[in-house]
């Protein structure tokens, strides 16, 4: 093998390695591209998530006051109801029994 034929057969892979380098190159902006399409993805969804679970959290807190508020108008009416007429007394729910 010549000298040329060496200097010629360097250059190709010195072409072909370049070639793949840029490939390579544009394959990782392509990935870094869409690593990022993704984390914003991720944000959006987590600050949905966040959302969701603080009127989750709301909604619990207003079924809690509204079961509270029920029980205490419950006992009233059944006080009063004592007070009216003892024989005639509401019936004990399942909270209000001891």
């Amino acid at each position: 093998m010549s000298l040329l034929d060496r200097i010629t057969e360097i250059a190709r892979g010195v072409v072909t390695t370049d070639l793949e380098l840029k490939q390579m190159r544009e394959q990782i902006a392509e990935v870094k591209q869409e690593m990022r399409s993704l984390q914003t993805t991720v944000n959006q969804l987590s600050e949905r998530l966040t959302r969701m679970e603080t009127l989750r959290e709301a909604d619990h807190a207003q079924l809690r006051a509204e079961v509270a508020e029920f029980k205490l108008e419950w006992e009233r009416a059944r006080l009063r109801q004592q007070h009216q007429a003892p024989s005639a007394a509401l019936p004990q729910t399942p909270e209000n029994t001891p």
